[in-house]
């Protein structure tokens, strides 16, 4: 079984028994790899295996995203190339940097995350794990739409969470090959606040955000551990008020009243309408004056008047209100289409290896490995950011211009005057390819976001 982790400052955390545990993905560079965990599966040392030995080898592989707005999990073919190395790692999973080619020949850089070998006991809570990922980061970006309403003439406020799905490896194997993929990110990164209540920068915007999710949710649930380049998140945590589901990192009451012990309310909780929580009995409560339901209230009214279509339906919303029951089903439904989909492969045989001419691979081989060699600057090193003469000029992505959670998304090349501390989203297969192909032929390149654990 899992144990809830807590990814606070300083080294290693604690499980919810009060054990040590190895640190968080993101703090795990002083991991002593002489000290792993045996492996107590064989299912997890063939996964590795055959990753390992498919890098630089274009593999075919299923992508699955969940459409909020029909509540299922859609997918699609693809084709995948992964870097032989990680190029950061942690406790829990090692980060690769990768491309993935869609159907229409469209390729895109982008970071797969891989769990160790010794995180799960099973091949299920294995899967579990995968699935749970592209749930809370999904969940996560509901609440940031909703947040960027509440805040539409404001563009420098504007935030998303980068879309999180499972890549199902095609192959013959008894047990699936899968991996979490996100677009990737340019720029440094930073880390805002974990799930054990520290607060890692002085920055208003990630505070409020959290502080929102909690209220705009009626004290359900709390989007934290917001970290990421500019105002692109990724990789949060969510706990939720019965310490069930929403992600390994859910630390249930002890986790909710961490956040507000260390929490001062801001300028961008007051200009939401948020209002000062209040501990009742050992619980937090909303305080007094709050203006988030109102304001929900009047948004949803909006856009039911200016969404209606001929035949009088609204469009689909993300103002979606997340219990552990919807987000459970979805992980269920997830492990049924994966069961289905290796044992249909497993009864066809070999998997035909991707069509793709001498002339292609070489491209994607010289791509990964210029994307490869692009410098990381994170908060990890001593070096830190970078300058603006780094790397090539390249329009920003907008948060704003991100379409509807669970779905591709595709920021906004050359918009006008995008809003200062917002990161360089690169890797969606929808962005404009002559600028990604732009960046990426130069060789080196600036400081990337070291994006991951």
């Amino acid at each position: 079984m899992f144990k809830k982790i807590r990814r606070g400052l300083g080294g290693g955390g604690k499980d919810e028994e009060g054990s040590e545990t190895r640190d968080s993905p993101r703090r795990g560079a002083g991991d002593d790899p002489s000290k792993e965990k045996p492996d107590k599966s064989p299912i997890r040392r063939d996964r590795a295996h055959s990753l390992g030995s498919s890098m630089h080898v274009p593999k075919r592989a299923f992508k699955y995203t969940y459409d909020v707005h029909k509540e299922t999990w859609r997918s699609q073919e693809c084709v995948v190339m992964i870097a032989k190395k990680s190029f950061q790692e942690g406790g829990m999973r090692k980060c690769h940097k990768m491309y993935e080619i869609d159907k229409h020949g469209n390729h895109s850089p982008g970071v797969a995350k891989i769990f160790k070998d010794d995180v799960t006991e099973s091949e299920e809570e294995l899967m579990k794990a995968y699935f749970d990922e592209a749930m809370t980061q999904t969940v996560a970006d509901t609440l940031a739409q909703q947040f960027n309403e509440f805040c539409t003439e404001r563009r420098d406020l504007q935030c998303r969470f980068l879309p999180v799905c499972v890549m199902h490896i095609q192959d013959e194997s008894k047990r699936a090959t899968l991996l979490n993929s996100e677009p990737y990110l340019k720029g440094e990164y930073v880390k805002h606040n974990d799930n054990d209540g520290h607060v890692e920068t002085n920055l208003e915007l990630p505070q409020a955000f959290s502080h929102f999710t909690w209220e705009f949710s009626k004290t359900t649930l709390l989007v934290c551990d917001i970290q990421g380049v500019g105002n692109f998140f990724t990789d949060p945590q969510i706990h939720s008020h019965d310490g069930e589901s929403f992600s390994m990192g859910n630390l249930g009451q002890a986790g909710l009243h961490k956040f507000f012990k260390s929490h001062k309310c801001n300028n961008i909780c007051r200009l939401i309408g948020l209002a000062k929580p209040v501990l009742q009995n050992e619980r937090w409560v909303i305080g007094q004056g709050s203006q988030c339901q109102v304001r929900r209230t009047v948004l949803r009214s909006k856009r039911a008047e200016n969404g209606a279509g001929r035949d009088g339906s609204t469009p689909p919303t993300t103002d979606i209100d997340w219990t552990a029951g919807k987000y459970d089903g979805a992980l269920q439904q997830a492990a049924s289409k994966i069961k289905d989909k290796q044992a249909k492969m497993q009864q066809a045989g070999a998997v035909e290896a991707p069509q793709l001419s001498m002339k292609q691979l070489e491209q994607l081989q010289n791509k990964l490995a210029k994307l490869i060699r692009h410098k990381n600057g994170s908060s990890n090193e001593a070096s830190g950011g970078r300058s603006a003469s780094d790397s090539p000029d390249m329009s920003r992505g907008s948060p704003s211009s991100m379409s509807a959670a669970g779905a591709s998304f595709s920021p906004a090349f050359g918009s006008s005057g995008p809003p200062p501390a917002r990161g360089e989203l690169v890797g969606s297969v929808h962005n404009d390819q002559a600028r990604r192909d732009a960046f990426f032929d130069q060789d080196g390149g600036g400081g990337g976001a070291a994006q991951g654990e």
